[in-house]
């Protein structure tokens, strides 16, 4: 059985479970000989092993080679501190993902389970993702109703080449989620010029913008600039 699927196990356990904290290869291997059913991959410890203050001055690319040395002297499964997700959702997502291909950590399912509960609950489901063909399809399969496409790489575009380039990138993923049965959303970075071309994505049915209009109002009040963006969206759909 995998690691995974027996932290899972340990998780839903019925009764009291113990897990014990490492912080490196060696105090790992220690908590596996001395009894212990799983391990607790200490944000605390880890970053204390490492002298810095336990608030997100490890990356989490430090914090993976850390756990692949706990997980490769050991044979029993590792809850890790995800801390509070090493800056934003595509650094905790990406963490994730390696944590998995190291069969650290077992995440996917999870979500999938509190993805249902919520539907269960009436609560109507958004994932925000990449514009990425692997992302919408595991959002699918995840349960979730929307997507909501990251447009930060092309808000952040220096030259029209970059622009063209992840445009086309985002045009792909809404196609693709549309084909998923997947409702496209789109934001991050949006503002009153570049959400214009924004429009013009396929199967388009929302647009999250929030600091550009705050930040507009502070000159024009928040009806105008509210107002303002909404013609540029009206004119440009």
């Amino acid at each position: 059985m995998k690691k995974t699927a027996r932290l899972r196990e340990l998780i839903g356990s019925s009764e009291l479970e113990f897990l014990m904290e490492s912080h490196n290869g060696l105090s790992a291997r220690i908590v596996e000989e001395t009894g212990f059913k799983g391990i607790w991959a200490s944000g605390l410890a880890m970053s204390a092993s490492l002298g810095v203050r336990d608030s997100n001055e490890a990356s989490w690319t430090q914090v993976l080679e850390i756990a692949e040395y706990m997980a490769d002297t050991t044979t029993i499964p590792i809850l890790l501190d995800g801390d509070t997700g090493y800056g934003n959702f595509n650094n905790f997502r990406r963490l994730v993902k390696k944590l998995e291909q190291r069969d650290i950590a077992g995440a996917a399912e999870i979500m999938h389970k509190g993805i249902a509960q919520l539907r269960g609950a009436g609560i109507r489901v958004s994932l925000f993702i990449d514009p990425d063909a692997e992302q919408i399809k595991a959002s699918q399969k995840a349960g979730a109703e929307d997507v909501e496409l990251h447009t930060g790489c092309y808000a952040n575009a220096e030259n029209s080449e970059e622009l063209d380039r992840e445009y086309q990138r985002l045009v792909s993923a809404a196609e693709l989620a549309h084909q998923e049965k997947l409702q496209v959303n789109a934001g991050h970075g949006l503002n009153y010029i570049n959400t214009q071309r924004i429009c013009g994505l396929p199967h388009l049915r929302e647009l999250n913008i929030g600091h550009s209009i705050v930040s507009r109002a502070i000159f024009v009040g928040i009806s105008q600039a509210v107002q303002e963006m909404r013609e540029i969206i009206i004119r440009n759909s």
